[in-house]
This record gives structure tokens, sequence and C-alpha cells, in this order.
């Protein structure tokens, strides 16, 4: 067991590299871009080719334009086009986000302990009991901790007090759900 006086320090630069991290983490853990690249996109992609090829031979038979073919063929490849593009597409979203953040560039100070996490920047600082955390996902480089809908990204490098073999462990006693995330 942990120890219950020890604690956890993390000293951070909060940068735009930093919040994409977030984001990449969360998307890891949540594990629905699996799905969208292995299930999704090549079902679409199917369905693209299988209205352009039923437009273009419904035209080819008949000289008329086939409109409900053509709907389905446009309908797909927007589609297509948009699951392309979805993590280009957030990431130039939080990339904006990123800019309108009060406390943006500035340094983070985080202590973890039993009392819950202690969270102090240029803008605010606050106490947070460790009842508001929901969920926490260990990766081989940090610990994402989500609160709700907002997420804490801390990487190993930040980490300036404790151990992170400690600090897993003590999450994994704090927070129910709580796992380890292997890398793909």
């Amino acid at each position: 067991m942990t120890n219950p006086s020890h604690r956890w320090e993390y000293r951070l630069t909060f940068t735009e590299a930093h919040y994409l991290e977030h984001f990449r983490h969360h998307r890891r853990a949540a594990r629905r871009s699996w799905i969208l690249k292995w299930l999704g996109i090549p079902l679409l992609a199917l369905m693209v080719l299988e209205s352009g090829s039923s437009l273009v031979s419904e035209s080819a038979s008949h000289d008329t334009l086939d409109l409900p073919a053509l709907y389905r063929f446009l309908l797909f490849a927007s589609l297509a086009f948009f699951l392309w593009r979805a993590v280009p597409i957030e990431e130039k979203r939080l990339r904006k986000s990123f800019t309108e953040l009060p406390g943006k560039d500035g340094a983070l100070h985080m202590v973890l302990s039993d009392a819950g996490a202690y969270v102090k920047n240029a803008v605010s600082e606050s106490t947070i009991n460790w009842d508001a955390y929901t969920r926490a996902r260990m990766f081989g480089d940090g610990v994402l901790l989500s609160a709700g809908v907002s997420l804490t990204w801390l990487p190993d490098e930040g980490l300036v007090a404790g151990r992170r073999e400690e600090l897993d462990e003590f999450l994994r006693a704090r927070i129910a759900d709580s796992a380890h995330v292997k890398r793909r």
C-alpha cells in the first residue's frame, strides 16, 4: 500500500503540444478510432463504390441520370471524406480553442496526495477531491485523469517528486475506473 503522507508533484508548461497530447491520449483511451479505422472506413468505401457503379450502370443503360443513386453516392462520398478528415479537423479546432485559454503557455503546478489534487497556474489555484475524478488511464508515458468532461494529462517528464509506479498503485486504489492502456 502507498504511504499516506507521500505525494507526487508535477511541474509542467501548459503549451499547445501538451494540450494536443490530452486529445491524443483521450482518443487512445476511448478506443473509438479503431472501430472507425478498421470497420467504418472500408465499409463506407464499399458503399461509395457500389453506389457509384450503380449510378454509372443505370445512366449508361437508360441515358438518364438516376437521382437516388446520385444522392446515395454523394451521401456516402461526403461521409467517407468527413471520416478521413475528422481527426485533423478536430485537432485544428483544438488548436484554435487553445489560443482562447487564459492559462496558455503558462506554468502548471500539480500536487497529488491523499487530500486530493492541488492545481495552480497563473490564473487560478484549486484543490480537487478524489471523488471528482471518475476515470484514470495509465499510459507508458504518463497518466490521463478524467473529472467528468475535464481531462488532465500528466506526462512522466513533468513528475518532479515521487515515483510513477507508486502513483499508479495509488490511483488504482482511489479511482474505481482505472486501467493501463497498452501501446498499439
